[in-house]
């Protein structure tokens, strides 16, 4: 199983205590068709990443139509995509038609194997996510609500034992005032 290194720590822990990520738990996200959650099917982080989610999205019922490839999300990323974009598109699509869900959650998780393979750092991770909201945007036809979030396993690195795993909304406008 891959774990945190301490780099990746100080940079995921440096941009929640600047706002960029805001813990699952206390967002208020809204959604109530259900959620397209398009994740990793990483096993080891899975069962986690969907429970935290059917707790933050607590108006959606429960309703969540799951779209997994190894690295989730970021496969819609130009550099992580290998044509897995095509697909995690089109799949997205069809289920705003079949099952009238119109909300996405594009998940993408630390650490990754895919986007470690890929050469990405934790910083590197989430700069690919956050450069698939137009091509989601663009690419989904009906798609009224897109959230970006980011679950860490911390291991043994996180300050309270008992919670060594989080999910995160990416807050975009932070993100950006960093950037400049």
């Amino acid at each position: 199983m891959l774990q945190i290194t301490g780099q990746d720590r100080v940079a995921a822990m440096s941009l929640a205590r600047k706002g960029v990520l805001v813990p699952l738990e206390r967002a208020v996200l809204s959604a109530p068709k259900g959620t397209i959650l398009m994740a990793c099917g990483d096993c080891d982080q899975e069962p986690d990443l969907r429970r935290r989610h059917d707790r933050g999205f607590r108006n959606s019922r429960g309703r969540h139509h799951p779209l997994m490839l190894n690295g989730g999300a970021l496969r819609i990323a130009p550099e992580l995509s290998g044509g897995a974009d095509k697909v995690l598109l089109k799949d997205a699509a069809n289920a705003i038609g079949m099952k009238n869900i119109t909300t996405i959650a594009a998940y993408g998780h630390w650490p990754c194997g895919q986007a470690l393979s890929s050469g990405f750092d934790f910083n590197g991770m989430v700069a690919a996510l956050i450069s698939t909201k137009a091509i989601i945007r663009d690419g989904v036809p009906g798609l009224e609500k897109l959230y970006h979030l980011v679950h860490i396993d911390w291991g043994r690195w996180h300050p309270f034992p008992w919670r060594n795993r989080g999910s995160y909304v990416l807050d975009f406008g932070r993100y950006a005032t960093l950037a400049r």
